[in-house]
Formats: structure tokens, C-alpha cells, sequence
């Protein structure tokens, strides 16, 4: 027996890409700025150059890319991965990353994320926003799930769901917030500074909270209750034969 129940598949939500996207993107807190600076440290060789930093939940990206004019070589053109899931794994890349011999700007930046003494904690706090940010982020999908889950058993309880989904997001933009350095980060060359601003990843979480939790959307009871009333329609129009009200279950008895 096959029952349709209609309007229900209208309020299951396809899954959420913003998860994915701000959960490995590199654009919670994002910098960029013009620079004037050594290519290596101690050498007098100028480069100019377009320097970016894009904070993660648990990486930062670090791009540096010479400008067509005023240089001496083209061939400028960086983008550097610096990981701080593991409490040393900061340090280890930054190691690395010396090995390697990359631009002294490179290094500039890493270096202030890489120490955790002296008054280097932005490392650590970056860390701990973001680890606190993915634990609510993962929640927000672990309730998506069951939204869906919900919207099919007790669609009033998966209107429910949708809304505390909403709010789990929106947490997790308080929390990251809340958790960023109290001294912002400033990293300084010459002629200019790196300031970090929030960015895309930040902002396309709190568009999909407030989506969800939006009041032109019909009130969470309402829409449970249109679910549950087009349930019983479908199910009406399984069991009765059109035109009769005879039920299909005492036709069938009775030609037995």
C-alpha cells in the first residue's frame, strides 16, 4: 500500500551545504592588505605584494601573490595551509614551513599563531573559537537530521527541530565571536597592517539561522499541524473509494 502524503516532501529540507562549506572554509575571520617587504628575511630585495590570512575553524590559509608592477619576478604566488587541530601541530607546520624556506611574509604571519607565550596567544584562542564553533556546528546538522526525521514521524516535532536548529547556529556565531582574541590581531609591515574582520563563513551561517528562524516562515505548530491534516487526507483518500463511503477494507471482506 502506498501512501502519499502531501506537502510533505515541500518541508524536507535539502542537506545543508553552509555545513560543509563554513565547516572546512577559510573564511571565519579574514585579512588582506598591500605590503612592501623582503622576500627573505635579512635581504634587501623589495617585493611588492598582496598578502591575505584566512582563519578556519581549524587552519589558517596564508596567501601571498606579487603584484604585476614594481617587482622584479611574476612568479610570486603562495597559498599556505597552516593546521592547529592537535595542540603542537601549529608549531610543527611553522617548523616546517622554515624548513621549506618560504617568504619572510609568510613566516611573519605564521609565527604569530605558531607561539604561545609572551603575549603570542592568538593561536590558542583562534583554536579554542574554533573548536567550540565545529562542536556546535556538528550539532546543528546532528538536529537537520532529525528534523528530517521528525517532519516524517511527528511533522509537529520536526517544525520544532527546524527552530532549535536555528538557534544552534546562531550559537555557534556567539560562541565563535565571544571567543576571539579580546586583543585583536595586528600584524604589521612596512607601510601597512594586517586587520582581520569577519568574514563569509561567519555571515553564511547567521543567513541560514536566521532562514530558519525567520518569521515570514508559518509558525513551527502550524506547519506541524498542516502536516499531520495532509497525513489524514492521504489517508482518507487510501482507505474510501472515490465516490463511495464504503471502506476499501469491508469491500474486500465481503468478496471474500
Amino acid at each position: 500500500m502506498g501512501l502519499e502524503v502531501k506537502g510533505l516532501g515541500e518541508n524536507i529540507t535539502p542537506p545543508p551545504q553552509e555545513h560543509r562549506m563554513t565547516r572546512y572554509g577559510s573564511g571565519w575571520h579574514v585579512a588582506s592588505t598591500e605590503i612592501i617587504s623582503s622576500y627573505r628575511a635579512f635581504s634587501r630585495e623589495k617585493i611588492v605584494a598582496e598578502l591575505g590570512a584566512f582563519i578556519g575553524l581549524g587552519h589558517v590559509n596564508i596567501t601571498l601573490r606579487a603584484s604585476p608592477i614594481h617587482n622584479w619576478t611574476e612568479d610570486i604566488d603562495f597559498n599556505e595551509r597552516f593546521s592547529w587541530l592537535g595542540s603542537g601541530e601549529m608549531g610543527l607546520c611553522y617548523r616546517e614551513a622554515l624548513v621549506r624556506g618560504l617568504p619572510f611574509p609568510i613566516l611573519t604571519v605564521a609565527e604569530y599563531f605558531s607561539l604561545g607565550q609572551e603575549g603570542f596567544t592568538w593561536g590558542g584562542q583562534y583554536r579554542a573559537a574554533g573548536y567550540y564553533g565545529a562542536i556546535l556546528l556538528w550539532a546543528s546538522f546532528a538536529m537537520w537530521l532529525l528534523m528530517n526525521l521528525m517532519l516524517v514521524v511527528v511533522p509537529r516535532y520536526g517544525a520544532y527541530s527546524m527552530m532549535v536548529t536555528g538557534v544552534l547556529l546562531v550559537s555557534t556565531d556567539l560562541v565563535y565571536y565571544s571567543l576571539l582574541p579580546l586583543n585583536p590581531l595586528l600584524v604589521r609591515f612596512e607601510g601597512s597592517t594586517l586587520t582581520f574582520s569577519l568574514g563569509w563563513c561567519f555571515w553564511l551561517v547567521l543567513t541560514a539561522a536566521m532562514l530558519r528562524l525567520s518569521p515570514s516562515r508559518p509558525p513551527s505548530h502550524k506547519i506541524g499541524f498542516k502536516l499531520e491534516l495532509d497525513r489524514a487526507k492521504g489517508l482518507k483518500a487510501e482507505f474510501f473509494k472515490p465516490g463511495s463511503a464504503e471502506p476499501l477494507g469491508t469491500t474486500a471482506s465481503l468478496a471474500l
